[in-house]
């Protein structure tokens, strides 16, 4: 019976502490950016869709120019059954709360990209 070298690189008995260890080392910056970033998303849901009950409602006007703004926007994923469609640079999943026609009209929602006018721009527009 012939027994083999292992591959080149693959993780072997007597240096496993140390290959894990430097594994470890490699990977936990990129591990808490994507933590962080993640964190950053459900907090940001957790405030647009909480924002109707603290924020005062959106007018006509807000709402009808963020959704000019999404409609010229690269990032606008039309999809069937949905009246305009899905913003694919926000991260969301596809669904009721993320269909832009609902996200548009929360007060405290933002544009990912930062195209969504503010109540100032629009008062001096």
């Amino acid at each position: 019976m012939t027994i083999f070298p292992p591959p080149p690189g693959s993780v072997t008995e007597p240096n496993y502490q140390a290959q894990a260890q430097q594994l470890a080392r490699l990977h936990r910056p990129k591990l808490r950016t994507a933590v962080r970033k993640w964190l950053a998303k459900v907090y940001s849901f957790f405030v647009a869709v909480t924002s109707p009950l603290w924020k005062k409602r959106l007018s006509n006007a807000q709402y009808e120019a963020r959704l000019a703004a999404c409609l010229g926007c690269s990032s606008l994923n039309r999809a069937p059954g949905a009246p305009l469609g899905f913003c694919n640079a926000c991260g969301c999943k596809k669904s009721k709360l993320a269909e832009l026609t609902v996200k548009a009209n929360l007060p405290g929602a933002k544009c990912p990209q930062g195209k969504w006018p503010t109540s100032k721009a629009l008062a001096k527009g």
